[in-house]
């Protein structure tokens, strides 16, 4: 599977298959197959996540709930046992959305796919707004939008 994405080990993937297939040495296919099963569950593992703060933030919360819970068990030496407990971290991807600026954006949702233009900019500023922590900047931020939107972006025609 990694061979798509990294076209130089398509030969050693062929190799090791090529091995598994003919041999007739039930202990050399033993190995292979062992080696083989090592190497996917290495794969699974060396994929990375994208470097956003969508991650971070999930990154975040599963090790804050690792922590919390290895200190109401009252010893910290306890936090290997709660991470095994726990299961490894899982990232679920949500979707992204970018401004792609004169009042359109582009989504990509993972249920629903990709959406650009007008009305994905205002799906865009209406999340953006709601997203704020406290209702003073919510008010602050769609108030700024209305503004935008009757008076324009120049700030040197306002006296």
């Amino acid at each position: 599977g990694a061979s798509d994405e990294f076209p130089q080990l398509e030969e050693y993937a062929q190799y090791l298959s090529a091995v598994v297939d003919e041999e007739s040495n039930p202990r050399i296919n033993a190995i292979a197959k062992e080696f083989k099963g090592l190497l996917e569950r290495i794969d699974a593992n060396l994929q990375p996540f994208p470097p956003t703060a969508q991650v971070a933030a999930q990154q975040g919360k599963y090790l804050s709930s690792l922590f919390n819970q290895a200190i109401l068990d009252g010893d910290i030496d306890s936090f290997t046992e709660v991470a095994t407990a726990s299961g490894p971290f899982t990232y679920f991807h949500k979707g992204s959305l970018a401004y792609l600026g004169g009042g359109s954006a582009a989504f990509d949702l993972p249920v629903i796919g990709p959406i650009t233009g007008p009305a994905a900019g205002v799906a865009w500023k209406l999340y953006e707004t709601s997203a704020q922590l406290s209702w003073k900047n919510r008010a602050l931020v769609g108030l700024d939008w209305l503004r935008g939107e009757v008076f324009g972006r120049d700030t040197s025609r306002i006296a």
